[in-house]
């Protein structure tokens, strides 16, 4: 009795795992070759993260504590005096006094919360963002409503910022600015991944990391055309574009095929994988042919084939209803009915409602902290350097290229592995750096430099982890939940940057040590190379499941 028991629950398995065809396999062929339709369309994507990259890292230089001299030359005032205990009338900033925000607002002998207060309250506001705004792009504005809305967004407020008279006002303007592009690079990488086939998924990956490694590198040339100019100016140069590209997106990007499935927007998803001209072929001549199954209503299935301009003839020979079709009839029913406040967070209920996910979830937040608070710090942190503020930042955006470069031979390799190899060398050299504090300055340099690289590695890597690790139902919540443990790591940053000018034990010391101990998470996590994108809960926990 038992072994009979066994047996069909077995079967019932194997019926469950067979039954997740059709419509999710028709996207995955109609998205199968990467033409020029596609490319331009992960441009066009991928731009976004180019003006996300200069509003996370403009702080650099609008919050950088400037150069000075001294304007007589006794013997109370020199090169290495602190300008606290000087008198006003005996030191000057090399340049004018609006350069940055620490010489307009007077904030050279301020203490290490005052001056870190800005860039955190940029971080809390991607925090706050990343959980607010998460569910929304899953739910019912989209991927690309929630890139352009974003996007614009954050424009207007670096525009109004330019109007701050102190530090207050300025760090309540970056607040808001964190809060609106916190949703940016989450919904620019699912929004890439969801329109490409599995095949394509790292390319697609690469592209996003380049525009905003593309980012870092004209922000640095426009803040060293502007090296005598008030820092308003970086924020003005940056921002008109933006405003002008989120135009351009609202009118040619298209949204994901997968994200309109599951929404029950059937007829759209069919249009827009018809509009791909390298896949038509695939789309219309390859469905699978199987025995024919009732497990359907025949009436559910011929409406189901006239809202997606499919034969019947042809939804009948692929089986059983899909967890998608599922999906889209339940939603078609309850689109009757209206969508309840609550449904706008559904997918936030819907992730924590089994426990391998929520488990799943507590390991990539812990390891996303760890990752994201060096390759956030990192860069913020080359002031700390006694180095050229602009050649650093150029060493950093090469890293970042040759980063791209390195993820592109990393496609076949195991996501976890590659992920704790380049952790651990990104926390051993940030660590090195403060053993040899006292050594040549250049040394320190590429320590710095090849520490950020690691980690660059590392979190690229993690990004394409944590889309593979969750289905479409939740992926673009889970990734800012993701997003969000980053941000609460960068949180600190500024406070130990600060701190780290006096002693690097509290930067580059902690950075190490934090990034070192969150790959102790990678034990919690399944391996997801070569894996195919699954849409639903169920789905994903059944490919996982051995039968």
């Amino acid at each position: 009795m038992e072994d009979s028991v066994k047996d069909a629950t077995k079967s019932d398995s194997v019926q469950q795992q067979n039954m997740i065809m059709s419509l999710d396999e028709m996207i995955e062929r109609g998205l199968g070759n990467f033409g020029w339709t596609q490319f331009l369309q992960s441009i066009l994507v991928s731009v976004a993260m180019y003006f996300d990259a200069q509003q996370l890292f403009i702080a650099i230089y609008t919050d950088d504590y400037p150069t000075w001299h001294c304007t007589n030359h006794s013997t109370t005032c020199t090169s290495h005096s602190d300008i606290c205990k000087l008198p006003k009338s005996s030191w000057a900033w090399d340049g004018p006094s609006s350069k940055t925000i620490i010489s307009q607002f007077g904030l050279e002998c301020a203490s290490n919360f005052i001056t870190g207060l800005p860039q955190s309250s940029f971080f809390i506001g991607c925090l706050l963002g990343s959980f607010l705004l998460a569910s929304l792009a899953d739910s019912s504005l989209g991927r690309k409503n929630m890139i352009i809305l974003s996007c614009l967004s954050m424009s207007i407020m670096s525009l109004i910022i330019i109007f701050s008279t102190n530090v207050w006002i300025y760090s309540a303007l970056k607040f808001f600015i964190g809060f609106c592009r916190s949703s940016i690079s989450t919904c620019c990488l699912v929004l890439l991944t969801e329109k490409v086939s599995t095949k394509w998924r790292f390319t697609v990956g690469i592209i996003e990391f380049f525009f905003f490694t593309s980012g870092c590198m004209f922000l640095t040339g426009v803040a060293y055309a502007n090296r005598n100019s008030p820092w308003k100016y970086l924020y003005l140069w940056t921002s008109v574009p933006a405003i002008s590209y989120s135009l351009i997106a609202y009118l040619f990007v298209t949204e994901s095929p997968r994200w309109l499935l599951m929404q029950g927007r059937v007829t759209e998803a069919m249009t827009m994988l018809k509009g791909v001209p390298e896949n038509v072929a695939n789309l219309t001549g390859n469905l699978p042919k199987e025995p024919p199954k009732q497990s359907a209503s025949h009436q559910q299935r011929l409406s189901l084939a006239e809202e997606i301009s499919v034969s019947p003839t042809d939804m009948s020979t692929v089986g059983t209803l899909s967890c998608t079709e599922q999906r889209y009839l339940e939603r078609r029913e309850n689109q009757k009915e209206g969508v309840s406040f609550s449904q706008l967070y559904s997918s936030i209920a819907m992730l924590f409602k089994t426990s391998w996910a929520t488990k799943r979830m507590v390991s990539v937040m812990g390891l996303g902290l760890g990752i994201g608070m060096v390759y956030f710090g990192m860069p913020l942190a080359v002031g700390n350097l006694d180095y050229n503020i602009y050649l650093a930042v150029v060493f950093n955006a090469l890293m970042e290229i040759l980063s791209c470069g390195v993820i592109y031979f990393l496609g076949n390799c195991s996501r976890k592995l590659s992920i704790l190899a380049f952790s651990l060398g990104s926390g051993i050299c940030s660590i090195v750096c403060v053993v040899i504090r006292s050594g040549p300055q250049s040394v320190k340099v590429w320590l710095a430099v090849a520490s950020f690289f690691c980690a660059c590695t590392a979190f690229n890597v993690f990004l394409i982890f944590i889309i593979e690790l969750f289905p479409t139902c939740v992926r673009n919540t889970t990734a800012s939940l993701a997003r969000q443990a980053v941000m609460f790591g960068c949180i600190f940053s500024p406070f130990l940057i600060s701190a780290g000018r006096k002693n690097d034990l509290f930067s580059y010391g902690v950075f190490g040590v934090v990034i070192i101990c969150s790959t102790f998470t990678l034990l919690g996590l399944p391996e997801t190379r070569g894996m195919a994108l699954s849409d639903t809960m169920d789905q994903q926990e059944k490919k996982e499941t051995p039968l």
